[in-house]
């Protein structure tokens, strides 16, 4: 059963009312803690050639347990031990050589100071929320009525980058003293949801937090992964091929090419939304055919419609799908129908003055409809 507010108690007239909160997060409290010892890769070993595992350098790999971060080099012009990273400069016509554990390697990526850069990457990636709701009101009252109408709506800004919600509802409800023995109340809900964007949570490269705690490593300054898209262009690799730096607003730009998704780029282009209509209805009607005996007529009726999109950019990386699929589109449409319907007789009577029974006799209908399309 679902009750919603009624008209004005106390004295007859009509009261008109408006309040707005706002609430802004401040911080937090505690975010987990991860290794900041060691970087990207497997067995003391990392460097980045493609992303893709390109020489058995780890560099597709979601492990942690890379080299040691911020050793001293002296040979080095940083002081620090400098490996091949992601973000390193990028020359197709030039090899790089550099060496680990006795292995030596080479990559068109320069290597740079493997020095600890992300130690706060999730508190960097996440916004403060921030959320405001407004309500305006009018409640009437007479001897024989009374009435509400109430609309609001809330505005949430997601910790997640490019989310939000929006949620709007508007209620009227009302009740009416027909005679002294017939009363009749009713009463209508309507709430909008939508969000042009929402996050994913689960097992998968969609989760943002999946994505930053447990595969990121410290190496990875995440804030220089807020330009997400590779650069575009390429050059002759001097022997008549072709090396691409990438596609501009095609090929997104990361750390790894086999698992991951940037974080940004999720955010800004795996696009989730969705819009919810909810419709919650009541009336009831009462008559006492004496003090002791009523009967109760009502009926109440609920819908929810979803309307629910997934835009998927090219270069997006899910499991069980390419590293570099072309992007998808895809509708879900749900709605369902619920119908109630009750008729009650009921037989109150006080015999002794610690003695009454009560007898109740009545019939229940119940109508549901779902539907869904994708």
């Amino acid at each position: 059963m679902i009750t919603t507010k009624k008209g004005k108690s106390g004295a007859n007239g009509t009261e008109v009312s408006y309040n707005t909160t706002t609430q802004f997060q401040a911080g937090f409290l505690r975010l987990p803690d991860t290794q900041k010892e060691y970087g990207m890769g497997w067995n003391g070993k990392y460097a980045f050639v493609n992303g893709k595992g390109g020489n058995g350098w780890y560099d597709d790999y979601g492990y942690v347990w890379g080299p040691k971060l911020n050793e001293p080099d002296p040979t080095t012009p940083s002081g620090f031990k400098e490996y091949p990273q992601y973000n390193s400069p990028y020359d197709p016509d030039q090899l790089f050589s550099f060496s680990q554990k006795g292995e030596t390697g080479s990559s068109h990526y320069k290597p740079t100071p493997w020095v600890s850069k992300g130690q706060d990457n999730l508190k960097n990636f996440l916004n403060n929320e921030m959320s405001t709701t407004h309500n305006v009101s009018l409640a009437g009252k007479t001897d024989k009525s009374d009435y509400r109408i109430s609309v609001s709506h809330t505005y949430q800004k997601g910790q997640v980058p490019n989310t939000k919600l929006n949620s709007t509802s508007l209620s009227v409800a009302g009740s009416l003293k027909i005679t002294e023995k017939l009363r009749a109340e009713a009463s209508v809900a309507y709430n909008k949801q939508f969000t042009p964007n929402y996050p994913e949570t689960g097992y998968g490269p969609n989760n943002f937090f999946y994505n930053i705690l447990l595969w990121m490593g410290p190496d990875v300054d995440i804030r220089d992964l807020s330009n997400y898209w590779k650069p575009a262009g390429g050059r002759d690799n001097g022997s008549g091929g072709f090396i691409p730096y990438g596609q501009k607003d095609l090929q997104q730009f990361n750390y790894n090419y086999s698992w991951y998704n940037n974080p940004y780029f999720l955010a800004n282009e795996f696009q989730k939304s969705y819009t919810n209509d909810v419709i919650v209805a009541q009336a009831n009607v009462t008559y006492d055919f004496t003090k002791d005996l009523q009967l109760l007529v009502r009926t109440g009726a609920t819908t929810n419609n979803v309307f629910a999109d997934t835009k998927t950019p090219y270069s997006y990386i899910n499991y069980g799908t390419s590293a570099a699929p072309k992007g998808n589109y895809r509708i879900d449409q749900n709605s369902n129908l619920l119908i109630v319907s009750d008729l009650l007789l009921t037989y109150k009577k006080t015999f002794l003055k610690d003695f009454s029974a009560t007898v109740s006799v009545g019939a229940s209908n119940r109508y549901s409809q779902a539907k869904t399309s994708f």
